[in-house]
């Protein structure tokens, strides 16, 4: 058998909240409690390494990691447990621990072939200051976001000048202390933000692009050379010291392309340096919009390798898989996805095109687990099957493999550890299966992939709820037949047979069982 390259689309991708993977070392745990589910739980990089038997069990390849910069707290009692509240680009989060223990486990990824990615925010910091709208230098109104006076949070201002009583500017005021610990020591400066208050309407491009997040996240201005400039020199410090496979870059469509252009082009010089040449240094990024152009606008020439594929998360894996609509509905999807990504791949970058590396997820950090919306397992199965034996570049949610229901943030955001990490759970050993099966055959990787059947019909038919495909690669080929309803079914319907692509009195092999 012919043996192929590494590629991303060879890779299954584990997502994990860092904070609630793994507790490997509480000596550096700053909260730790269950009862306040928006502070950090304890976990940490060396829980993670010393649990990388149970990702190997589960056939990953690559793991997605939260951000790992050090993160800010909250003037409501929460933090930045997840990653998502920088305040220093270029300091690693003492609660994951510290540069070494980082490169401890990016070491141990690689000694077992499995790649890092770092999830990296360039939008925003933190909650680190407030408004002082009405000029009293104190903090009012922080927990009523509907207040008028709310300085925390106030409504975005078209204006571009929050005011306080009409005609003098809004003070921006830094929490007490807090100036001292921003780095890069640009951005310890108000004019390094847009200050045009929190984003009401995410449509509206001028507030995509210069509004804060609910939260006080305080959106950086990227429209300055100033601001891009100490940004790109901490994303590409990180890895002239740290040597990640890939980075997965937070709210896309929140910042300005300028930034994005010159980013990613100098984090593709450097990445060759730290030894990511076979493959590529993957870059993908989320932009949070269901729509195919939406999202292949983010991977024209000089832009991003991959894109999260929000498009198939609401079309196919939430519609069809999870709330019982036609199959049907995912052939026009792929004719719209294949429509949009047309792109050859980015010079630099890794092998595959841009449409051949969409990151398809069922589960995420943001949005309710599958089994929160349908409890039932054997319909997850069924998406499952459909992600991992399918195109694209399957990421795995941590947590789906021991069925858990979480809702919205933060109760999709569970620890891991409730779970025993059960390795005998069904859903882990169905999900190693797939991987196993994937792995051993190079066609559901990188093969073409041609629907041959997806019923129009979610009721009594006899063919309802069925999808069916193969993956063909050289002289290989692969039928995938699922039913994405609960009843039994079967692939006749009006005396209509599906038309495959083997050969008359060919013998078909049920792989799977």
């Amino acid at each position: 058998m012919e043996v192929l390259p590494r590629d991303w689309r060879d890779e299954v991708i584990y997502q994990l909240v860092t904070d609630r993977f793994a507790n490997g070392d509480e000596s550096i745990d700053q909260q730790s409690t269950s009862a306040c589910p928006i502070c950090s739980l304890g976990g940490d990089w060396r829980g993670l390494r010393e649990r990388l038997d149970y990702l190997q069990g589960l056939g990953i390849t690559a793991v997605w990691i939260s951000p790992v910069v050090e993160n800010a707290p909250s003037p409501l009692g929460s933090d930045g447990y997840h990653g998502y509240w920088p305040w220093a680009l270029d300091r690693a989060n003492p609660r994951f621990g510290d540069e070494a223990e980082l490169m401890a486990l990016v070491e141990a990824c690689h000694a077992r072939g499995i790649k890092i990615i770092a999830d990296v925010v360039v939008n925003h910091l933190g909650p680190v200051g407030y408004y002082d709208l009405n000029g009293n230098g104190l903090l009012d109104n922080p927990a009523d976001a509907a207040a008028v006076g709310n300085e925390l949070a106030p409504p975005y201002d078209n204006n571009g000048v929050l005011r306080t009583d009409g005609t003098a500017p809004a003070r921006f005021i830094y929490f007490a202390g807090l100036a001292a610990k921003i780095s890069p020591l640009l951005f310890a400066g108000a004019q390094s933000f847009s200050r045009r208050g929190t984003l009401q309407n995410y449509d509206d491009p001028d507030q995509a692009l210069f509004g804060d997040f609910k939260g006080g996240l305080r959106d950086l201005d990227t429209s300055q050379v100033a601001v891009r400039q100490a940004i790109i020199e901490a994303t590409v410090g990180w890895l002239r010291r740290i040597p990640f496979d890939g980075f997965r870059f937070d709210a896309a469509k929140h910042v300005h392309r300028a930034l994005w252009e010159e980013l990613l082009t100098a984090v593709r010089a450097q990445a060759p340096q730290v030894g990511n040449t076979d493959d590529g240094f993957l870059e993908f990024a989320e932009v949070f919009d269901g729509r195919p152009e939406a999202l292949a606008a983010y991977t024209a020439p000089g832009l991003f390798d991959g894109m999260l594929d929000f498009a198939t998360k609401f079309q196919a894996f939430d519609d069809v898989f999870k709330y019982g609509q036609a199959p049907a509905r995912i052939p026009a999807l792929r004719t719209a996805l294949a429509a949009a990504f047309q792109d050859p791949p980015q010079a630099g970058g890794i092998r595959a095109t841009p449409g051949a590396a969409l990151l398809r997820f069922i589960d995420n950090h943001d949005v309710p687990r599958f089994l929160h919306e349908n409890p039932d397992p054997l319909a997850l199965q069924v998406a499952l099957a459909y992600l991992l034996l399918g195109d694209g570049i399957p990421v795995l949610y941590y947590g789906t493999e021991q069925g858990f229901t979480g809702g919205i943030d933060p109760d999709n955001r569970e620890p891991l550890w409730a779970s025993g990490y059960d390795t005998t759970y069904p859903l882990y050993t169905y999900i190693a299966s797939l991987t196993s099966l994937r792995k051993q055959h190079a066609a559901l990787r990188r093969g073409d992939l041609r629907i041959l059947w997806a019923s129009e019909h979610t009721t009594n038919e006899t063919d309802a709820g069925i999808l069916a495909f193969e993956r063909t690669l050289g002289s290989e080929r692969l039928l995938v037949v699922l039913n994405t309803r609960p009843q039994p079914s079967i692939t006749r319907y009006q005396g209509e047979t599906m038309q495959v692509g083997f050969a008359p009195g060919a013998q078909l092999i049920d792989l799977l069982s």
